[in-house]
């Protein structure tokens, strides 16, 4: 079964580095202003996420990497196919 991993007509931004990042944060995300050290803040009225159920796509030998939960590709897909044919 093959899948479309980016099924819309845009353009795919692909590895950003943290400029490109804060770059697009400041230019579409209402309310995010750039504090005098440089770092960005984003003012929101509700939490957008539970840390606990939110995950990084990355391989086990990546997790190092990264300071938030990961989940292994393979294991993602199959939860994301379950959650498509829910609904």
């Amino acid at each position: 079964m093959s899948h479309n991993l980016k099924p819309y007509k845009v353009r795919y931004i692909e590895n950003p580095n943290q400029k490109e990042l804060q770059e697009l944060a400041l230019e579409y995300t209402s309310v995010t202003i750039r504090t005098a050290y440089g770092s960005l803040n984003k003012i929101s009225r509700n939490k957008a996420r539970i840390d606990q159920y939110t995950y990084i796509i990355a391989p086990d030998a990546e997790k190092d990497c990264y300071s938030s939960n990961t989940i292994p590709p393979e294991k993602a897909q199959k939860l994301i196919e379950s959650q498509r044919r829910r609904g």
